[in-house]
């Protein structure tokens, strides 16, 4: 348990020395949209994902609410793997709330289910891998596995260009991301030329390597995702077809 308080504090002292000085505008309201990508390895593809987001119903405590999801199927070689992986959040002023985020995957290898319940009121944290709830810590602000992705399209939207965030993982553990935005290049993928904007997540120092570009004309949703480990890629995901999604 000490260990585990020292190193929420630890991460909560890194997100709040990295917050930007200044309050970004952001819009309220989110764009709903699908987009899918084809899956490439060394080149050859090897299988399919999709993301999405929709505006939900609201309830009598949040009433900008939105769903954020992810799933992918890929297939190399003898391997498999198929995820699933979901966040609600709610979006107030300039703020982006998680509420609950889940994650399933199924292929070779073991099965795995993971969820987060966010009880903000009561400073919980409930995970379906822990049988006592967890601290949930949000200053100033905190993010699942998912929604950090959509904070992030926000915070480049609004001009920022070190970005940093406090994430508890699917397993409720604190962690700290933070990315680089580099420059804007001109993409040729599956969906066609595109310009987008370059971000690096800092790792610090070891082997690992994560890419990932954003289209400002597409309402800055991401258009690939390149990971590389040890100088090996592990896979490139490259935006084929995108529509925006006005149903509620």
């Amino acid at each position: 348990m000490l260990k585990r308080a020292l190193t929420i504090a630890l991460v909560i002292a890194s997100s709040i020395t990295n917050a930007s000085a200044t309050t970004a505008k952001y819009a309220t309201e989110l764009v709903p949209y699908i987009a899918k990508y084809k899956v490439y390895r060394g080149g050859d593809e090897h299988g399919t994902a999709q993301r999405s987001l929709h505006h939900l119903k609201p309830d009598p405590t949040y009433n900008n609410k939105y769903k954020f999801s992810y799933t992918s199927d890929v297939n190399w070689l003898i391997f498999s793997d198929i995820r699933q992986e979901s966040s609600e959040f709610n979006v107030d002023n300039n703020s982006l709330t998680p509420l609950m985020y889940k994650m399933k995957r199924e292929g070779t290898g073991p099965d795995r289910k993971y969820s987060l319940t966010f009880k903000h009121d009561k400073n919980q944290l409930i995970s379906n891998k822990s049988n006592s709830p967890l601290t949930l810590s949000c200053a100033p602000d905190c993010f699942d596995s998912m929604s950090y992705h959509v904070q992030m399209s926000r915070d480049l939207a609004a001009g920022k260009t070190s970005l940093s965030y406090l994430v508890y993982d699917k397993k409720g553990n604190p962690k700290q991301y933070s990315f680089e935005v580099k420059e804007k290049e001109l993409l040729a993928t599956p969906y066609g030329q595109i310009e987008a904007i370059k971000v690096m997540r800092d790792y610090g120092n070891t082997n690992k390597q994560a890419i990932a570009w954003f289209a400002p004309s597409l309402n800055y949703i991401m258009v690939r995702l390149l990971k590389v480990k040890e100088g090996v890629e592990q896979f490139d995901i490259q935006l084929n077809t995108f529509e925006q999604d006005n149903s509620r």
